[in-house]
């Protein structure tokens, strides 16, 4: 006994739809799979019907199956109505077939350019080729059509993260990064998934403490051990054993190359004093700070770790 009405031999294939789509929704993708064959005995060809039930076979993670049969509802739809071209170039990407992925993209905006969707998964695309311009133009394009659309915000500040990483200019992407998660968080201020893009910006702009703080709602909303691994990791950087050396990544974050350009500045100011036969105790300031706070960072990793054995996180 399921609870769900079989489908009747009179029922139309948006009936069957409808059911499946809403199986789908529920998370009960064994019976949206059993219903969508039902109805696809009667439907072969109705591309709606089998873009839904490769959404119920991706769910049941029978990803072979699912790509073909979205690339059968893809077929047996020549205008491009039915969603499965756009479902097609996700399973593409998630494959790593790129430039498969982007023509099924470009095929569903040809075919619908207010397709919201396709705009925010052809800039995900684009994020993963480590195109990070074009990413970020195009998930702009699917916020304008839908600019209340919490994945679509949530996808603008992992790009903002992704650019950082590449070693782009930092404190414009922190500060992008920071405010796309914001306005995401707003939109669905109790989903896991807001809360983890906006603690993992806060950690990139030097709020370690707001960043543990949501992590550990995120956490108490939903347990999992990544998320756990992730809140130990932000409460290691709350750690006064550790601030010295998340502060110094903070700001070689800030400079062209990062660490290099800053060991290599200090290097140079170190040349530059006996160059200049400089005897000024204020003159070694600097080189006196810099040295001891480099040594420490060798050593700041173990002796968190032994002062959280200590004192565990709470």
């Amino acid at each position: 006994m399921t609870g769900e009405r079989e489908p009747d031999a009179d029922d139309g294939v948006w009936t069957h739809i409808a059911r499946v789509q809403e199986l789908n929704g529920k998370g009960r993708h064994d019976l949206a799979l059993q219903y969508a064959q039902k109805g696809r005995a009667r439907f072969p060809d109705d591309p709606d019907l089998g873009f839904h039930m490769a959404i119920a076979l991706y769910g049941l993670k029978r990803r072979d199956e699912a790509e073909a049969i979205a690339r059968e509802a893809v077929g047996n739809d020549p205008d491009g109505t039915s969603g499965a071209l756009v479902f097609l170039g996700v399973l593409l990407m998630e494959k790593g077939s790129h430039r498969e992925a982007e023509q099924c993209f470009l095929d569903a905006l040809r075919n619908d350019p207010e397709h919201a969707f396709a705009w925010q998964q052809y800039g995900r695309l684009m994020a993963r080729v480590g195109r990070f311009d074009k990413a970020r133009e195009l998930v702009e394009r699917a916020r304008a059509i839908d600019p209340e659309d919490a994945d679509t915000l949530s996808l603008l500040a992992e790009i903002e993260r992704d650019d950082e990483a590449g070693l782009r200019p930092q404190a414009r992407g922190d500060r992008r990064a920071e405010s796309a998660s914001r306005a995401a968080l707003q939109k669905a201020p109790d989903d896991p998934t807001q809360l983890v893009e906006h603690a993992l910006s806060c950690l990139a702009r030097g709020r370690p403490f707001t960043a543990r703080r949501l992590l550990r709602e995120a956490l108490a909303a939903a347990p999992s051990e990544p998320l756990e691994e992730a809140w130990l990791e932000a409460d290691k950087v709350c750690r006064w054993t550790f601030q010295p050396v998340y502060w110094l990544n903070i700001v070689s974050r800030l400079l062209p190359g990062g660490a290099t350009t800053l060991w290599m500045a200090f290097a140079g100011y170190g040349v530059l004093i006996r160059s200049l036969k400089l005897t000024s105790p204020w003159a070694f300031v600097p080189v006196l700070v810099f040295v001891p706070l480099a040594l420490y960072s060798w050593i700041a990793e173990p002796v968190t770790k032994l002062w959280t054995r200590l004192v565990p996180p709470r």
